[in-house]
Parts: structure tokens; sequence; C-alpha cells
């Protein structure tokens, strides 16, 4: 995929025909760039580190829209939430701890705003179909029926 646009510390990926981009933040910035690489001439001493931070996004559209990023579930939707007692406590706090990250791989449904939908393979893939959410669902129903 060829770079379309580069300023310092900063690459745009984009494929042809695809309203999708890659963008990635380097920095500090490269001292060259080119087709397939970022360079730095780097001069290292005893005891002395050197970090790259690299952050990369993936975006829609031309990316320069703005995008509200996808927050976890937190309505309850008109019932009390899921109140969970053991002996040990630790099971109880388990099962709360699980419920969150249940929540944290959910995504609004684009054609119902009411609905979340169980999205598993977060982050490197979403797949809304499949064994992952399929156990997952199957695992969830006693405390997240909808």
């Amino acid at each position: 995929m060829p770079i379309s646009h580069h300023s310092p510390g900063r690459l745009r990926f984009e494929a042809t025909g695809t309203p999708r981009a890659t963008s990635v933040q380097l920095d500090p910035p490269p001292d060259v760039v080119d087709q397939s690489a970022a360079h730095w001439v780097v001069h290292l001493s005893r005891d002395q580190p050197w970090t790259l931070r690299i952050e990369v996004g993936a975006l829609r559209g031309s990316g320069r829209e703005e995008r509200v990023a996808i927050q976890p579930r937190t309505e309850t939707t008109g019932r009390p939430d899921v109140v969970v007692h053991s002996q040990p406590e630790r099971l109880a706090r388990g099962c709360l701890r699980s419920l969150t990250d249940l929540d944290a791989l959910s995504i609004p449904d684009d054609r119902d705003g009411s609905r979340r939908l169980l999205a598993a393979g977060i982050p490197w893939f979403v797949a809304l179909f499949g064994r992952d959410v399929l156990i997952s669902s199957c695992q969830a129903r006693a405390f997240r029926p909808n």
C-alpha cells in the first residue's frame, strides 16, 4: 500500500478504491521516509535510552471526520444492574469484572441504537459471527439476556 501523505512524524496509507486509511504517528519523526520504511540516525550512549513511540490509527472516510470513540455500555436498559453475592467475595468481584470485560466487547448496532452487539476478537478483528461470539453469548445469557 503506497504512502498517500506524509509530514514529519506522520504517515498515511490509503487503499485504492476504498474510503479507509491507516495513519502512523512516529515520535521522534524519522530522518528519512521512503515507500517502504522510515529511517532514523541514532547515536546511542551508555546508560542513555532512546525511545521510539509509534501510534497507529485506522480511519474511515476521508480521515478528516471527527468520530466519537465507542464507549462500553453503561446503561442497564430499564432493569437493575447485575448483583452477584458469593463466598468468597473474590468470586463476585471476578464475575463483575467479567461482565465489564463483556461490555467492552460490545458495539452499538448501527441499525438500532437501542441494541448492542457482541463482537469478539477485539482489538485484532471484529467478528459478529463465529466461535468466540457464540461462546461469549451463551455464557452471558444468565447476566445479560438482551
